[in-house]
């Protein structure tokens, strides 16, 4: 059987959607509902090349004989049922959606009672709403539908509806230009980007209030880039900290979202220069992310964010932290993803628990290395683990430089898919711990060696650059012992 929408809608299903789905199906169309039950023995994969077409039509349909034409209309037919459902469920949960969509569908006809009813309810809805980039795009509707369908003229040009809605449509711009400002701060391929540039010069009457109210959320966006612009001060990062902890509750999901991830690459960004007294901050704020389930959607928290947590506890001494965050989120994780995902947090917190061997274990536990993002962090990490498993004489060099090779290859290989700067860290993370491994091995000469390498890192690109220094210290140290 070959992979299809259909297919590839149920992956994108939590379990809990799946149920839902069933139900939606079951009475109305009930052969579609057992197409479904007979697809699901094969969640949460779905592989189409476990499938037997034949059997699964018969499942269905017992009462027809197999007719490949038929069975791809009825695929057909149950992806679109998918896609309905989608839909509903969206507009359920969306409540800012649905009523304008009603509004929309109750528009220009003869009798305006129902859209006048249905307005009002959007407008409360509206004042009740979150600040979010979304909102701002339902007001804009909003107000120009309300222009738009017979409404009394009002003489208060502050509060006509054409004014507010340009106000929300150039509150959106706002947010999005500061969006951008930030992202060509934190990303290299954006940084000469023109179109990325922010347009706008804020110390303009015109503009200046739209990022002067406390508390906003394109406020608190602007305090993000001036971070950025002067001269970085922890005291700053920590009020703008607080400010969002304070307000959270007045944005949407997107939006703290979007101000975590700006001041965690700030603090990262500030870590990175030397400026290590940032790093419990970036702990404090993926901390307050996890406590308050910033990331977590629809059920779901992407392995990406998970592993990074993890990892930023982890560095930070935060360990049992960490392990608490595993058994406690890792049900959110893609199915697909679960288990390895799991295992690649536990190896962390093993590694900088410095229980080298549990860590390898866990490492050869995990099946999945093709996706580029996953297999580049386990590679990183086994190299690693391999190193301090040598430095601590339970392995040997040939298992370090065999590791440094496979790592190299697996780069050379996948150097599409890096960004050029994190495709160097690595290579400098492979040319450093082989040069340590051997430094120990005795296969370089020891003298002025280790003092190439000190000098090489001050400067070089390094992933783990602050572990890196500590293993070149205790090289240091055991060059004392036995110079």
């Amino acid at each position: 059987m070959k992979d299809n929408v259909h297919l590839r809608l149920l992956r994108s299903l939590q379990a809990n959607e799946l149920r839902r789905l069933k139900l939606f199906l079951r009475d109305r169309w009930p052969d579609l509902h057992r197409l479904l039950e007979r697809l699901s023995r094969h969640k949460p994969d779905y592989a189409p090349e476990n499938m037997d077409p034949r059997s699964i039509y018969e499942y269905a349909y017992p009462d027809a004989a197999y007719d490949a034409v038929t069975f791809s209309k009825r695929k057909k037919a149950l992806s679109d049922k998918i896609v309905a459902f989608l839909l509903q469920e969206e507009v359920k949960d969306n409540t800012l959606l649905s009523k304008r969509l009603l509004m929309q569908r109750l528009a220009h006809r003869h009798n305006l009672g129902a859209y006048h009813d249905n307005s009002e309810r959007m407008l409360a809805e509206l004042k009740n709403a979150p600040e979010s980039a979304s909102y701002y795009h339902e007001a804009f509707q909003y107000h120009l539908l309300q222009e738009y369908n017979h409404k009394p003229p009002n003489n208060d040009r502050a509060n006509d509806e054409l004014t507010q809605a340009k106000v929300h449509q150039e509150k959106a711009f706002v947010f999005w230009q500061l969006f951008f400002a930030l992202e060509s701060k934190n990303r290299t391929q954006y940084r000469e980007e023109p179109s990325m540039r922010l347009s706008i010069d804020f110390d303009d009457a015109y503009w200046k209030p739209y990022i002067s109210e406390p508390g906003s959320v394109l406020s608190l966006l602007h305090q993000l880039l001036m971070l950025h612009e002067g001269e970085a001060k922890r005291e700053a990062f920590e009020l703008l900290f607080d400010k969002i902890r304070e307000q959270a509750n007045r944005y949407g999901q997107q939006e703290q979202q979007i101000l975590v991830r700006q001041l965690s690459n700030f603090a990262i960004g500030q870590y990175n220069r030397g400026n290590v007294e940032y790093r419990p901050m970036l702990f404090e704020v993926q901390k307050w992310a996890a406590d308050e389930k910033v990331f977590i959607e629809n059920g779901t928290l992407e392995f990406q964010i998970f592993l990074n947590i993890v990892l930023v506890a982890c560095t930070s001494q935060e360990t049992s932290f960490a392990r608490a965050f595993v058994e406690e989120h890792k049900g959110h994780l893609p199915p697909s993803f679960r288990t390895d995902a799991a295992h690649l947090a536990t190896a962390y917190i093993h590694f900088h628990e410095q229980q080298f061997l549990e860590a390898k274990r866990d490492l050869e536990n995990i099946q999945r290395r093709d996706y580029y993002d996953f297999s580049t962090r386990w590679q990183s990490l086994m190299l690693r683990v391999e190193y301090s498993l040598y430095r601590e004489g339970k392995t040997d060099f040939t298992e370090v430089e065999r590791q440094g090779r496979a790592f190299r290859a697996f780069l050379k290989n996948n150097n599409y898919e890096l960004s050029a700067t994190r495709q160097e860290s690595y290579q400098q993370l492979i040319y450093f711990i082989l040069a340590m491994a051997k430094y120990r091995n005795n296969v370089d000469p020891l003298e002025d060696t280790l003092k190439e390498l000190q000098s090489e890192l001050q400067t070089a690109n390094v992933a783990a650059k602050e572990w890196m220094a500590n293993e070149l210290r205790l090289l240091k140290n055991k060059a004392r012992q036995y110079g």
